[in-house]
């Protein structure tokens, strides 16, 4: 059974220049040893055979099979952090579409179709886990939605905005919330307190500005 696992990195791109055909983009499919929301983690070695089999799976949007894929990874490998891609999107209708959204900023997140071959129980973090050993990724995915926050927009207040929403809408719709979420939240809503407080003061340093010119 193909399950679907979304990064907790987003997507980053550039322009292959006039003479290229494609749009190139690259990010972390998964960060080894960071837990997720559906209580899975990625260990080393899990893609290396994977990798080796199919250096050149397709990139499709959203896992939508029904469609032709909109681009191709066109080389991907283990390092340190986790599963580094660089892929290219197709010069197509689709692609130029993907392309406009990623350049945009409105869409980031990297998504991956994949085949558990080895995996255990673990305890990570005060909670049982699956520890994922070995995958057979099928396809990757550009999605709307990453599992994890990300710094999808620029600039602090962009960011701490779309934090509290995440957090906002898997607490609203009794989803799990990770501790990481938890801290990124919690420093979010420090910092937009801090913000407040600094705005507050402004407006009053304003009044009482206006108070002595009546």
């Amino acid at each position: 059974m193909i399950e679907y696992k979304t990064s907790t990195q987003p997507v980053t791109a550039n322009s292959r220049g006039a003479a290229a055909d494609g749009f190139s983009i690259s990010g972390y499919l998964t960060r080894f040893n960071e837990l997720d929301l559906g209580g899975d983690y990625t260990v080393p070695g899990a893609f290396l055979k994977t990798i080796q089999d199919n250096p050149n799976p397709p990139i499709l949007w959203s896992h939508d099979v029904k469609q032709p894929p909109i681009g191709i990874i066109r080389a991907w490998r283990e390092d340190a952090t986790g599963v580094f891609f660089v892929g290219e999107l197709a010069n197509t209708t689709a692609g130029r579409d993907i392309k406009t959204l990623v350049e945009q900023g409105s869409l980031s997140g990297i998504s991956y179709g994949y085949n558990v071959k080895k995996s255990a129980s673990r305890r990570k973090n005060g909670v049982m886990a699956r520890e994922l050993q070995e995958l057979e990724a099928a396809e990757v995915s550009l999605t709307t939605f990453p599992m994890l926050p990300s710094a999808r927009l620029t600039g602090k207040a962009a960011k701490d905005a779309l934090i509290m929403a995440e957090f906002e809408t898997l607490y609203h719709c009794g989803q799990r919330i990770d501790q990481a979420l938890f801290k990124a939240y919690r420093e979010a809503k420090r910092r937009q307190m801090l913000r407040e407080i600094k705005l507050h003061d402004q407006l009053r340093e304003i009044e009482l500005g206006l108070e002595a010119l009546r």
